[in-house]
């Protein structure tokens, strides 16, 4: 039977879990693209879920449902509920 130091064990663990976190997907920070109408976007998403939005984003009025696509020259804020608690124009 084959003896492994405990040296060499460790390095071979330490670069399997160095591997592992150097190939998990980062989380999305940062997304910038086209809404499905083809209008840009800018989102900026901190890790405790608030969310800023540069440009078209859909909102939606929690009393009436009723959904709006706001300019590309807008920002909104929104909280980890994803309630709008900012917004301009």
């Amino acid at each position: 039977m084959a003896r492994t130091n405990f040296k060499q064990s460790l390095s071979r663990r330490e670069t399997a879990d160095a591997t592992k976190r150097a190939s998990a997907p980062p989380a999305q920070r940062v997304v910038m693209g086209l809404t499905t109408e083809n209008m840009p976007t800018l989102t900026l998403n901190d890790p405790a879920g608030f969310t800023l939005n540069l440009g078209s984003t859909a909102t939606e009025k929690s009393a009436t449902g009723q959904r709006q696509q706001t300019s590309a020259s807008s920002i909104a804020m929104s909280d980890k509920d994803h309630h709008v608690t900012w917004r301009a124009p």
